[in-house]
């Protein structure tokens, strides 16, 4: 894996004199294509075809980290959610479409979209790149990501009323961020617009799920997804857990809660700049479901 393999569009130079280096935004953020992707819960185990369209109101805590070695001080270790004012929790929207194929064979694809953005009055002096943002000042950030999902699942347990099963999948993350205001470079003051960046990333996880239908009409289900990386410039690991509980209240209709904990971490080494992020979201979701 070889986190370049993204594809970049800018837009939005920065003013002559100010080193443009948003590109440290971004590969912290693609942490995001690790955290922002649901589960497969919309399916009872004789279901076919499924469909669910899901709300989710996590709690979010976000932490960067940006550096340029060989600058006399780090950049400073950036809350999201504290020092730029961004919502610590929100409701999302998701869907996810999927079939079985066969007996212990599935697929399934998702869409996810988390966008936050803010303008704050920041409570004390913040460094990010190459640039200086002094206590008071006020900066406009925003933090936009897209993630579509990709899963093969195979059940190595399956009986009538429960299965158990692995699978393999691919998040395809399409994020943007920047930050803006009036900031110090190589000790001039003046404003600053970062370039803001998007960049297509692809990502693989595994994981495991259980399901048991307890009856015709209530079901659980589970899965946990894992990742760790230690790849050239990049190390980090990825803990997912999700549980739901399922009632099928018509013959292809049903609705379900459930809770997800995501706890996301990685470290970024490289030449020309060093950071990291850590991020974690815990927090219910609910669901309407269509199985055929």
């Amino acid at each position: 894996m070889n986190f370049s393999t993204g594809t970049a569009r800018r837009s939005a130079a920065r003013p002559a004199g100010a080193t443009a280096r948003t590109g440290i935004w971004c590969a912290p953020l693609l942490a995001v294509a690790l955290i922002a992707a649901l589960p497969a819960h919309a399916a009872r185990i004789d279901d076919r075809y499924f469909l669910s369209v899901s709300a989710y109101k996590p709690a979010i805590k976000t932490t960067l980290q940006a550096s340029i070695p060989g600058l006399p001080i780090d950049g400073t270790a950036i809350n999201l959610e504290e020092d730029l004012g961004m919502a610590d929790s929100e409701w999302l929207p998701a869907i996810e479409i999927g079939m079985r194929l066969g007996k212990r064979w599935r697929i399934a694809g998702e869409y996810y979209r988390l966008s936050r953005s803010a303008n704050f009055t920041l409570q004390r002096n913040i460094i990010w790149d190459d640039t200086t943002y002094d206590l008071g000042v006020d900066v406009a950030s925003s933090f936009d990501t897209t993630v579509y999902r990709a899963a093969i699942g195979y059940s190595l347990v399956k009986k009538p009323q429960w299965e158990l099963g692995v699978d393999l999948g691919a998040h395809i993350t399409d994020f943007a961020a920047s930050i803006s205001g009036v900031g110090r470079v190589n000790a001039i003051v003046q404003p600053v617009s970062q370039q803001r960046q998007d960049q297509l990333v692809p990502l693989p996880t595994i994981g495991a799920y259980v399901a048991w239908d307890i009856d015709k009409t209530f079901s659980l289900q589970g899965r946990v997804d894992w990742l760790s990386l230690d790849v050239g410039d990049y190390s980090g690991g990825l803990t997912y857990v999700w549980a739901t509980a399922n009632a099928r209240l018509l013959p292809h209709v049903g609705v379900g809660v459930g809770w997800r904990y995501v706890n996301y971490h990685i470290d970024i080494a490289r030449p020309d700049w060093s950071g990291f992020v850590r991020y974690k979201y815990s927090g219910p979701a609910f669901f309407l479901n269509l199985g055929f």
